[in-house]
This record gives C-alpha cells, sequence and structure tokens, in this order.
C-alpha cells in the first residue's frame, strides 16, 4: 500500500510537472516572439534615428555648383569630362587620368559615369570654383569656403570636409604643413 501510495503520488507530481512545463513551453514561444518583435522594432528605430542623424550630418551649406574640378563635378558622363578636360593620358573603364591633372574615377555599378574627381598635382590649373587647387595656403580653404562640415586631423595631414546642401556631394581638402595637397569631389 506504501508503494502504490507513492507510485499515485509520483504520477501526480510528474503530471504536474508535466503539464507546468507544457504550459511553459507553450508561453515561450510568445514571449520570446514578442521579445524578438520588441527588439526589432527597438533596432528599427535606433537605425531610423542614426540614419537621421547621419543624414543631418552629411547636409552642409555649399551649392551643388561648389563641387566642381576643371568644370566637371561627380555623376557627369565619361563624354562631358572628355570636352572639359579633352583626351586622357590613361584611361580605363575605372580610372582616367588627364593632363590637366585631374583624375576621375567611375562608378563600378553605372559605367561611364564619373564617382569621384581628384586633383593633387601642386601648381595644375584645375581649381575649385572658389579657385583653389593643390599647393595653396591651408588657410584659403575656410577663407573661401567657411568652417568644414567635418574636420579631422592626424600628425600626417588635416582633412577639411564640405557637404552640398541636399548631401548628395562632398569636398575634402587634405593639407600638411599649411599646403593643400590634395582636393577630392565625389558623391557622398
Amino acid at each position: 500500500m506504501k508503494a502504490k501510495i507513492i507510485q499515485t503520488a509520483a504520477f501526480f507530481l510528474a503530471t504536474l510537472l508535466t503539464l507546468d512545463a507544457a504550459t511553459a513551453f507553450a508561453e515561450e514561444p510568445e514571449s520570446e516572439s514578442a521579445l524578438s518583435a520588441k527588439a526589432a522594432t527597438s533596432a528599427e528605430q535606433e537605425d531610423s534615428k542614426k540614419a537621421k542623424a547621419e543624414k543631418k550630418e552629411h547636409v552642409g551649406r555649399l551649392t551643388l555648383n561648389e563641387f566642381l574640378l576643371a568644370g566637371v563635378a561627380p555623376g557627369v558622363r565619361e563624354e562631358e569630362i572628355r570636352q572639359a578636360c579633352g583626351k586622357p593620358l590613361y584611361g580605363d573603364c575605372e580610372i582616367m587620368v588627364f593632363a590637366n591633372g585631374l583624375v576621375a574615377e567611375f562608378d563600378d555599378e553605372h559605367p561611364g559615369i564619373v564617382e569621384e574627381l581628384v586633383v593633387a598635382k601642386p601648381g595644375t590649373k584645375v581649381r575649385t570654383p572658389a579657385g583653389l587647387n593643390p599647393g595653396m595656403a591651408e588657410s584659403e580653404i575656410e577663407r573661401q569656403y567657411g568652417r568644414a562640415d567635418k574636420m579631422s586631423e592626424n600628425p600626417l595631414y588635416t582633412a577639411y570636409t564640405y557637404y552640398s546642401t541636399d548631401g548628395s556631394l562632398k569636398m575634402k581638402f587634405t593639407a600638411k604643413d599649411g599646403v593643400i595637397l590634395k582636393i577630392k569631389c565625389e558623391r557622398a
């Protein structure tokens, strides 16, 4: 009889534990999915906040016309840059180097479209609309364009970055020892 009571108690306890575990198991996916949904919503909200902050960071005060080098800007077609700069000294589907010192890099996803323009040849005739070119005094950057939207300094150089009013273009001046070394215009 004692054995039967122990056996019944064990069966009753096992049934309670099974029911308790089944209830917990049935509730767990809901709570996990609810947590997952909350985490996803929270992550989406965080991404949205970051995107808005990033977009604000990349909106400057310069007009699109101020992002020209040698009369062209990122986004022009290969034909347009050839008209403005002449026949390239070197050219392929990725890059063109012109006699005036301008280097054009093409967009991998949109062949024939200029993605980036760089000039790093001191004294070149390639200038920004404000008249800046490599070899000029670093102080001219802020004198012509005002305070940079973004500035970074390290032991090798100082970089001044300016963004267009719509955030689509950026222009970066690299300077060292008080002299402009390179000017780069590209899509932001």
